[in-house]
């Protein structure tokens, strides 16, 4: 069976911005005194392979069949991406310095239960000296733990315990080291991690004239989803946040959210372990007011939906830029103080969202069911995430370049870090060859390959964005130069000149959305044949290597999607062809030679590619 999983596809380039696009060029054409690009390169198109027909079921015993991940152990594609992560690169990255080493820089912060400040390295290193190795950024939290021993050792174990949940929390910021020492005020406990960036509540505080300033719904998307995950990831380990609040999430200047302050954190119950559902596992009142579930004040006990309450509460707040309502009443009963829940202004407040004119449909469905005052309505964690207003930002080529920005970062990051588990199990294969340590390179071969594409269509996406936005400004251009007639001979060039570059604009526009378009649907289809590719690998194992019917119709419905994506893959390649003729049809009075002769070829290679087309069709649907 040929290999079309795009394994032998180079990466994308490295994350981070368009390189800008070159300047235009123009110059005469014969007589005519139009001008026309020439700053675009000429593409020479890929000879393509004769493709054989694939025949699904070869004339062999079923037993005798493999199944396409066990058929070559070759390299899959060229990696890059772990070559080009510092994080990732032998001694490209200066060790954290050891915390009994540092000096106490400046203070960062301030809450309820410490002190944070920016960590100074007191080596000898010069940054100067290392130029070409990544030196990061590092704080410490310093906690006083009073003087009585009792104390002492109860707020111990907590700041212990809040250590050990940020360690475990993945995307959490990295903890590097942990001290307690006495002081002249009492006992100190420190720990020192990594500079996360900065609190979120920061970013969206009020300008100095008291304007709300709330975030745009991509980038709510981009942080939000990067939280949730988070959250999820918390609560599979039996561990809810319950102080989830603006305050205590912490962004990078990558677009990075991370969950921080994890002193509230607790570990549930052992009654029950059962992810999602609704069992009441957690006990005692805790967090900030204006965030917290209303079952968190009045029940005993509850389940971790508590946080996606809260959640709920803040991602309000970030859409909106207005903090969250108040929802309870203090009353005092018998020398008791209460708090009762206030049912009209929680009405006041989910009208407001459901009424609010910047807010999309989804946005508002996904706030108020996120703030259900029956928790075993509220989605989980997990199951936020497949709400629509979270599901939209994978599926469109538009959206903010700050989320696909994000999406991008944490794919390729993603992606080097199966190139690595597959360099170890190469090296595994190589020292000690057996057929498990084979089918571990398989897979990890094809998750490398289908992570590529993803990595590919993100780029593409982002460029995409760029190349829109750009569009968007020359036809406002155009527009105001079509307003008033061009009258000398410089203005008529310079109006040439801007509709050369609109028109070459709008036909990469088309391209780069033919390719984000493929891509798109590649790396869908490439999940879905390496899910029913593990799918056959442990049904053969269930079987004991014994064929069965199960096994059988896995094995076709992976090989239609190979021949899915080699039609897809010629499809690509014909719409990239069309669209450049096209272009050369609505400009074909003001092409040079070159250009028609490149047209010519164009024709050619679009009647060849419409055969090979329709002839693998006819071989794929005939076998």
């Amino acid at each position: 069976m040929p290999d079309i999983s795009g394994t032998n596809r180079p990466l994308p380039p490295i994350p981070g911005r368009r390189p800008k696009r070159p300047p235009l060029r123009t110059g005469k054409v014969g007589n005519t005194g139009r001008t026309v690009q020439t700053a675009t390169p000429k593409r020479k198109l890929p000879k393509r392979p004769k493709l054989s027909p694939i025949n699904p079921l070869p004339d062999k015993p079923l037993k005798e069949r493999k199944v396409a991940a066990t058929e070559s152990q070759a390299p899959y594609i060229k990696r890059q991406a772990k070559d080009v992560i510092p994080e990732m690169m032998p001694g490209k990255v200066q060790p954290p310095p050891r915390l009994g080493n540092v000096k106490i820089g400046t203070m960062l912060g301030q809450g309820a239960f410490g002190k944070v400040f920016l960590a100074q390295n007191d080596s000898s290193a010069n940054i100067s000296e290392t130029p070409g190795i990544l030196q990061k950024n590092y704080v410490v939290k310093d906690q006083n733990l009073g003087v009585d021993p009792n104390v002492v050792q109860f707020r111990k174990n907590l700041a212990h315990a809040e250590v050990n949940f940020q360690r475990q929390a993945r995307g959490a910021v990295r903890v590097t080291g942990e001290n307690v020492y006495q002081g002249r005020d009492g006992v100190h406990h420190q720990v020192m991690m990594e500079h996360g960036g900065q609190e979120l509540a920061k970013i969206i505080a009020r300008s100095a004239s008291g304007a709300a300033n709330p975030l745009d719904e991509g980038t709510c998307r981009a942080i939000g989803s990067q939280l949730i995950s988070q959250l999820s990831s918390l609560h599979r380990q039996g561990v809810a946040h319950r102080d989830i609040k603006p305050e205590n999430v912490l962004v990078n200047h990558q677009g990075k959210a991370r969950l921080s302050d994890f002193g509230l954190s607790q570990k549930e119950n052992p009654v029950s372990r059962q992810y999602g559902s609704d069992d009441l596992k957690f006990s005692g009142s805790a967090g900030t007011p204006v965030y917290m579930a209303p079952e968190t004040f009045h029940a005993q006990t509850y389940s971790e939906k508590a946080d996606c309450w809260s959640m709920g509460m803040m991602l309000s707040e970030l859409l909106t830029g207005e903090r969250p309502p108040y929802l309870f009443q203090d009353f005092e009963f018998q020398g008791q103080k209460y708090k009762q829940f206030n049912q009209q202004l929680y009405n006041q407040f989910t009208r407001s969202i459901l009424n609010h004119p910047e807010l999309s449909s989804d946005a508002k469905s996904t706030i108020l069911s996120m703030i259900a005052l029956d928790p075993r309505a509220r989605p989980s964690a997990e199951q936020t995430l497949n709400l629509p207003f979270f599901q939209s930002g994978k599926t469109r080529a538009g959206g903010a370049h700050f989320q696909l920005q994000s999406q991008h970062q944490e794919a390729f990051q993603q992606l080097a870090h199966f190139e690595q588990m597959l360099e170890s199990a190469e090296a595994r294969l190589q020292d000690n060859p057996d057929e498990t340590t084979a089918r571990e390179v398989a897979s990890l071969g094809r998750q490398v390959s289908a992570m590529g594409v993803e990595v590919k269509s993100l780029q593409a996406k982002m460029e995409l964005e760029d190349l829109n936005s750009e569009l968007k400004q020359l036809d406002q251009k155009m527009n105001s130069s079509r307003s008033w007639l061009p009258q000398t001979k410089k203005q008529k060039q310079a109006f040439s000149d801007l509709s050369v570059r609109y028109y070459a604009t709008r036909k990469d526009v088309r391209l780069k959305e033919q390719e984000a378009n493929y891509l798109d649907q590649a790396a869908s289809l490439m999940q879905q044949k390496n899910s029913l590719i593990a799918q056959v690998e442990v049904a053969q194992n269930g079987s004991s290597g014994r064929p069965t019917r199960k096994i059988a119709q896995l094995m076709m419905q992976a090989l239609e999607i190979d021949n899915t994506l080699q039609i897809k893959d010629l499809e690509n390649q014909l719409g990239i062809l069309k669209i450049k003729q096209n272009y050369f049809i609505d400009h074909q009075t003001t092409l040079t030679s070159r250009q028609r002769t490149e047209a010519k070829g164009i024709a050619a290679t679009i009647k060849n590619t419409e055969k090979e087309l329709t002839d693998f069709k006819k071989s794929s649907k005939g076998s």
